[in-house]
Formats: structure tokens, C-alpha cells, sequence
């Protein structure tokens, strides 16, 4: 999605397990989690790398601004990943999971939330702990800093903290949230926070709340209405508007000044798991819990390209300059976007990539492969992986 113009610009399958824990990097790179695997592509959906990170689940992920990535796990630990995937540090001390970390703007420090009720504040270069930032009522929702890097904000239920990063003390508290905070961001100046209340609220640094907003419909999901929180907030680059994930499906576009709404993008069968914002572009990447990736553009209001057959759930789908290769859930695989789907003999597809006019599909349960040309015609059969392909 695009912030300002709120057209979809792309939309692309990464497998039949859903995606979680979305970030943006300045060289256009999407970072997503599936359990302790964080997983790297191109904004075309094309496959970079991925870290085998964790052996439990991968709870949050941040980047830092040298391209280094941090992961939090309920393994209980927080890893320090170079740009090439190589692991610097293991950060271990609390007694439950972290489920939630952030690197300073300044790229120097980094912070843990945990479900032990703790949050702490770590040297990035080195792997240090710096402070142990005070008990909260619940394990962390929220952990961020502030643009100056010299606070970290913390919350868990309805009680968000403020806290000086050099020494550790907490400066000040902000109170009003009826429900738990899911989420929370510095915006300038001003403090933003959203809650399972499904209210926004902006704050000044020194508690004061100057407007309330915001607000997502009551989802239905197997046949019960589930009542409408505000999961995420993000502000756009320029400022002038933000962004909420809810638990309805959407996403919503904000006026930062009136508290109004502008917008809302609507892409989504199941709940939005994950949002990022492009830091140069404002371009938003959402991931929903049917297991699609969406991307909105800024320069046009249209849909561009949708990868797969919305009547059918997509396995693979690979994107490049020669057009689209896609596998569907009954079986068949379709080249090129004009292509006819169709059965390819020995195989359930699961994985499909190109490289060049020949395109390799995989069977992930059989672990069988076939490759073939681009019109279709098989050129070698693969022998079987005896744990399958994953």
C-alpha cells in the first residue's frame, strides 16, 4: 500500500504458511518471520536470503540503521545478526520470551521486552546490558525510542513509562488507555499510542494527552463478532498521516493534524498480522493472516499485478522481468500471466522459480522436482529429497 495515493501497487504469494513480523529496509528489502526463520525479499517477491535464527519463535524484529538485524524469541534470547546473516551476538538474561526489540535511531543502543515483565537496554556494538528498566504489570507490548534516541518507551496492560536511556530512570507515565496498548510511536515530538480500547492517542512527552481518535469495525470471524482493536500505528514519512492495523482486516489512513480519517485499505480476507512503512518511499507492506503480502504504490491508485487467482489459495508464486510463474492449491501451475493453468505430471507443486526461459517446480511433500521450459515442456525429472522440501 501507499501512504498518500492508497493504490496497491503489487501483491504476491511467499507460500502456504502465513507471514508475520514485517520490516522495511532502505535498500528495498522486506524482512518477514515464519517462526524462528526470517526471510528476505525484493519488493518483486523474489527470495534474497534467509537466517535460521531461532529454534523457537521469532516474536520481533528491527533493523539497524548499518543494515544489522535483531531478533527476539520466546526462546528467551535476542540475537545480533550482521548484514549477511552472520550471527554477532546472543543477548540471554531474561527469564521469558522477548517478544519485542528495537534499535535507537543513532544505531548505538537496543532494547528487549520480555514477558518476565522487563524491559533492557543493551550496547549494540558489543552485546552489553546497560540497564534493567523496572517491573510492569504484564509482560511488554511496547518498546520503541524516541527519534533523539535519548528515551525508551515502554507498556504493558493500559501502563505506558517513559525512560531515560543513559542513566535508566523513568521520567514520566502517560495514563488515560482504557484497554492494553498493542502499540506505540514517536512522532517528532509527540507521543502516539494504540490500544485494544480502539482509540489512538497523542501525547505530549510530559503526559498530557491532546487528542483522541481512531477506530477500526468489529471483525466477524467464525460467526462471533470480535470486538475492533487498534493493533498498529505508524506515521507516514512526511508526517501528515498515520496509519493503523486493526483487527478488521484493514488498515486506515489517518489526517495527524484533525485526527480524521482519510482512507481505508481494504486488501485483506483475515486479520493484518503485520505493517511496515518505507522509510524513503512510504510505500506499506501489510501481511495478512490468508497468508498474501501486499504492497501499495505511491505513484498510482491501481492495481498493478496480482500474483495468483484470488478463487484459488496460491502455494508459490515467483515474479521476475519475464513475468509471473505461479502454483495453485488443486495442483496445477501457470506460466505467465496470460498462461493456461495446468497439471504438471508427477508432482503437487509447492515451490515454483525461474531463472532464464526454465522454470523449476517442487513438490515439498514428495520432495520431487521437474524443470521445465517456458512453454511448458518437462526438460528433467528430479529425484526425491527423503525428508521433503521446505
Amino acid at each position: 500500500w501507499h501512504a498518500d495515493s492508497h493504490g496497491s501497487a503489487k501483491r504476491f504469494s511467499v507460500g502456504e504458511r502465513r507471514a508475520s513480523r514485517l520490516a522495511l529496509t532502505d535498500d528495498d528489502t522486506l524482512l518477514f518471520v515464519r517462526r524462528g526463520t526470517v526471510h528476505f525479499v525484493d519488493l518483486d517477491g523474489v527470495a534474497r536470503r534467509e537466517i535460521d535464527a531461532h529454534d523457537k519463535a521469532v516474536m520481533s524484529v528491527a533493523v539497524a540503521p548499518d543494515g544489522r538485524v535483531v531478533t527476539g524469541s520466546l526462546d528467551h534470547t535476542a540475537k545480533i545478526f550482521d548484514r549477511e546473516g552472520a550471527l554477532e551476538h546472543t543477548l540471554a538474561g531474561h527469564t521469558g520470551g522477548v517478544v519485542k526489540v528495537a534499535v535507537s535511531p543513532d544505531g548505538q543502543r537496543l532494547a528487549t521486552g520480555s514477558r518476565d515483565k522487563t524491559a533492557r537496554i543493551w550496547d549494540l556494538e558489543s552485546g552489553q546490558m546497560l540497564h534493567t528498566v523496572g517491573e510492569h504489570p504484564r509482560g511488554l507490548s511496547v518498546v520503541v525510542f524516541s527519534p533523539d534516541s535519548r528515551h525508551l518507551l515502554t507498556a504493558a496492560a493500559n501502563d505506558a513509562q517513559l525512560w531515560d536511556v543513559a542513566t535508566g530512570e523513568r521520567v514520566q507515565r502517560f495514563e488515560g488507555h482504557q484497554r492494553s496498548i498493542g502499540t506505540a510511536r514517536f512522532v517528532g515530538d509527540r507521543l502516539l499510542t494504540g490500544s485494544h480500547d480502539n482509540t489512538v492517542r497523542l501525547w505530549t512527552l510530559d503526559g498530557r494527552s491532546l487528542l483522541t481518535f481512531g477506530g477500526h469495525d468489529d471483525f466477524a470471524r467464525g460467526g462471533a463478532f470480535t470486538p475492533a482493536a487498534v493493533r498498529n500505528v505508524l506515521p507516514a514519512p512526511d508526517g501528515a498521516a498515520i496509519l493503523t492495523r486493526g483487527s478488521d482486516a484493514t488498515v486506515r489512513i489517518w489526517d495527524a493534524t484533525t485526527g480524521g480519517r482519510l482512507e481505508t485499505l481494504m486488501g485483506h480476507l483475515a486479520h493484518v498480522n503485520a505493517m511496515a512503512v518505507h522509510p524513503k518511499t512510504g510505500q506499506v507492506a501489510t501481511a495478512g493472516d490468508e497468508g498474501k503480502l501486499i504492497l501499495w504504490r505511491r505513484t498510482c491508485g491501481a492495481l498493478l499485478q496480482t500474483l495468483g487467482d484470488d478463487r484459488l489459495p496460491v502455494k508459490d508464486a515467483h515474479l521476475d522481468p519475464g513475468g509471473m510463474v505461479t502454483a495453485y492449491a488443486d495442483g496445477k501451475v501457470q506460466i505467465g500471466a496470460d498462461g493456461e493453468p495446468r497439471r504438471v505430471e508427477g508432482v503437487a507443486p509447492t515451490f515454483v522459480t525461474r531463472r532464464g526461459d526454465r522454470v523449476l517446480i517442487a513438490d515439498g511433500q514428495s520432495g520431487r522436482g521437474v524443470l521445465l521450459e517456458g512453454g511448458g515442456q518437462q526438460i528433467l525429472r528430479l529425484g526425491g529429497h527423503p525428508g521433503g522440501i521446505h
